[in-house]
């Protein structure tokens, strides 16, 4: 085969090549967005159903077991951090603190 005949054929075969097919930018934009927004409805849709998925709340814990006291007696301790002794007191004013009784 002589280069004239290698090079007519070679011609014809790139002119015969059509370029590559480029997909218009709005297309692939709106496949983009549309994307988008199905991921937004999947989370939306799975952040609605959360509340109904946790579990109820715990309930307090029953102590089998009472408390006792420290002392027979209640204290009352007022802001100035002075403590008075409420079981020996009399009936009337019990401490006086600035304007307060």
């Amino acid at each position: 085969m002589s280069d004239d005949r290698a090079d007519a054929i070679l011609s014809i075969i790139l002119q015969a090549q059509a370029p590559p097919k480029r997909r218009p930018l709005l297309r692939t934009l709106s496949i983009g967005a549309a994307a988008a927004a199905a991921a937004a409805l999947v989370f939306a849709g799975i952040r609605q159903l959360q509340p109904l998925r946790q579990s109820q709340p715990q309930l307090a814990v029953v102590m089998e077991q009472d408390i006792l006291p420290a002392a027979n007696g209640a204290l009352l301790t007022l802001g100035n951090g002075q403590t008075i002794p409420l079981d020996s007191l009399q009936q009337g004013v019990i401490a006086q603190q600035g304007e307060l009784q």
